[in-house]
C-alpha cells in the first residue's frame, strides 16, 4: 500500500520572472480530445472520432496587484513563458518529488475579483496556451504544441507520420 502524492509546495515562474508568495492558486490545463460521433452502414452504434485536442487554459489566482501580469493581457498567442513547478510528497516516504508544467500562451482574461478594505484581494489570470509540457519526477508524460503539429505521450509521438506525409 501507497499513499498519495500531495502537493506540499508550488512555485510559479512568468516569463522566467519568480512571483514567491503571489500565486495562492494554479489549475493546470485539462487534457481532452475533440471527438465527433460517427456511425455508417453496417454499425451497430456510434464511434467517437479523434478530431484532436481541444483547448488548453492555464489559470493563476495571485494574491494582491500584480501590475506585471496585468501588463501581459493580448499580444502573441504564445509569446509568455509559464513554469509552474509543484513540489510532492507522499507521507510514508521523506522523498520529495517534482511535477512541473512548462506552458506557453497568451493572458485572455483579467478578473480583479473584489476589492473590499483589509480583506485579501486575488486576481485571477486566465492564459490560452499553444504549448503544453507535463514532467513528473524528470520524465516527461506529454509535450503537446499546437504551433508546431507535435504531440507526443508517453514517449509516442503521435503525429509524427503526419508530419511526414505533409513534409513538415
Amino acid at each position: 500500500m501507497g499513499l498519495p502524492r500531495k502537493l506540499k509546495a508550488m512555485a510559479i515562474f512568468v516569463d522566467g520572472i519568480h512571483y514567491a508568495g503571489e500565486c495562492t492558486e494554479a489549475t493546470p490545463p485539462t487534457l481532452e480530445r475533440e471527438t465527433e460521433d460517427y456511425r455508417a452502414g453496417g454499425m451497430t452504434g456510434p464511434v467517437k472520432i479523434d478530431m484532436g485536442g481541444k483547448e488548453l487554459t492555464l489559470t493563476l489566482k495571485m494574491a494582491g496587484h500584480v501590475a506585471a501580469l496585468i501588463a501581459k493581457y493580448g499580444g502573441s498567442m504564445n509569446g509568455t513563458l509559464l513554469r509552474l513547478v509543484q513540489a510532492v510528497q507522499a507521507d510514508d516516504s521523506e522523498r520529495v518529488e517534482g511535477v512541473e508544467l512548462v506552458a506557453r500562451g497568451r493572458l485572455v482574461k483579467f478578473d480583479p475579483g473584489n476589492a473590499k478594505v483589509g480583506d485579501l484581494t486575488e486576481h485571477e489570470y486566465e492564459f490560452a496556451l499553444t504549448y503544453l509540457k507535463w514532467v513528473d519526477n524528470g520524465n516527461t508524460l506529454v509535450e503537446v504544441d499546437y504551433l508546431n503539429m507535435i504531440e507526443v505521450v508517453g514517449g509516442v509521438d503521435r503525429v509524427a507520420q503526419t508530419r511526414a506525409v505533409l513534409g513538415i
